[in-house]
């Protein structure tokens, strides 16, 4: 078992996309909870031997912890209205 820590990003095409500390953008699987674009997490588990969502590496989730103050949002007009836009990774709010 292997420990992951980083936002969740939004939906995939078919596999919740997971941005990790230092960047990369995975999907991940498994026991996951009710999520919201730029909440911070830690999951525990296995990275998979394929990708499902062809979104990058996938990793299968078999518990989590949902950590905060980790990550600001900043809304942000876009072409229908205000979307959030992920700034600051690793700042305080």
């Amino acid at each position: 078992m292997q420990k992951i820590t980083g936002t969740y990003v939004g939906q995939g095409a078919m596999c919740p996309l997971f941005q990790l500390d230092h960047g990369e953008r995975i999907t991940i699987t498994g026991r996951l909870p009710g999520m919201e674009p730029g909440e911070f997490f830690e999951f525990t588990g296995r990275w998979s031997l394929r990708s499902y969502g062809m979104q990058g590496r996938n990793f299968h989730v078999s518990s989590f912890v949902r950590k905060s103050g980790e990550l600001m949002i900043t809304p942000t007009l876009g072409d229908s209205g205000f979307w959030p836009r992920l700034s600051g990774l690793g700042t305080q709010l």
